[in-house]
């Protein structure tokens, strides 16, 4: 993974904005009620390796949720030897990232998982094959656990940076190489 993969200043940036909103749409006060289910992705174009390299972060308890649905067990993080495997199989389970001319699939090329106190942090690369303009993804990750999740995402290219949501009306967008540009579908 490159060293400007992960960019915590460009996730910071989006949570505090994201709270920034929150606090001026009066929906602040209600977080304790109503929590408010989001993930941070950073989705970077890497010209010299021709991938697409991806870090997400994702609630823990959340997350842990999704990790119970799946396997049919009780899940602890904190206690999970097999925390890459199983972040992996849900993440292919819950996402799709094909060219938009052909549909073809594209291979994965997982790099691993981290957890930390409240959020994990999931890091895979998408290789492009050379003729490749566009991107197709859909994800629809924690959308079964809650249908009020939001999964805001970044893309960044050397020239751009660009960002948009997913949530379970919005589930799939375009994406044009190399400028990371983005259209809904």
């Amino acid at each position: 993974m490159t060293s400007c993969l992960f960019h915590k200043t460009t996730v910071i940036a989006y949570a505090r904005c994201t709270v920034w909103l929150l606090a001026v749409s009066g929906l602040a006060a209600r977080l304790d009620a109503h929590p408010f289910h989001t993930s941070l992705a950073e989705v970077e174009w890497n010209p010299q390796t021709q991938r697409i390299e991806v870090a997400i972060r994702i609630d823990a308890g959340d997350f842990e949720r999704a990790l119970r649905r799946m396997t049919g067990r009780q899940i602890i993080l904190e206690r999970l030897d097999e925390l890459d495997k199983l972040a992996e199989r849900y993440l292919r389970s819950r996402m799709e990232w094909r060219s938009a001319a052909d549909g073809r699939a594209m291979k994965w090329h997982w790099v691993g998982s981290e957890l930390q106190t409240r959020f994990v942090w999931v890091y895979f690369e998408i290789a492009v094959p050379p003729s490749t303009t566009s991107v197709r993804i859909t994800q629809r990750l924690l959308c079964e656990i809650d249908p009020s999740q939001i999964n805001m995402t970044v893309f960044r290219s050397s020239k751009s940076r660009t960002g948009t949501r997913f949530d379970a009306r919005v589930t799939t967008v375009t994406v044009a190489l190399p400028s990371m540009k983005v259209r809904r579908n």
